[in-house]
């Protein structure tokens, strides 16, 4: 279970790194919210997954999380594309 536990934290630490050099590396801002949506949402949730798999006693308030997060990542990521495209429209 720990060496389990130790990649799925590397690869959410990859996966974020990997997307906040895809967020600096762009120009347009709705890929930029592209990569931190998905990247950022995919990796932490690989880490909470290792948290998870470590802390098995209290698995229901990770699960719990794990959820939160998989749902108001992307939420709040379409909330900003969308005052993004207001933001432009009416100019």
């Amino acid at each position: 279970m720990g060496l389990l536990s130790a990649v799925l934290k590397i690869l959410g630490a990859v996966f974020m790194v990997l997307g906040t050099y895809g967020i600096i590396r762009q120009k347009e801002v709705m890929v930029k919210l592209h990569f931190a949506g998905i990247s950022d949402t995919v990796g932490i949730i690989l880490i909470l997954l290792s948290f998870l798999i470590d802390k098995s006693t209290s698995a229901n308030y990770w699960l719990l999380f794990i959820i939160l997060l998989a749902i108001s990542g992307p939420i709040s990521g379409i909330a900003i594309s969308k005052g993004f495209l207001e933001k432009n429209r009416r100019k």
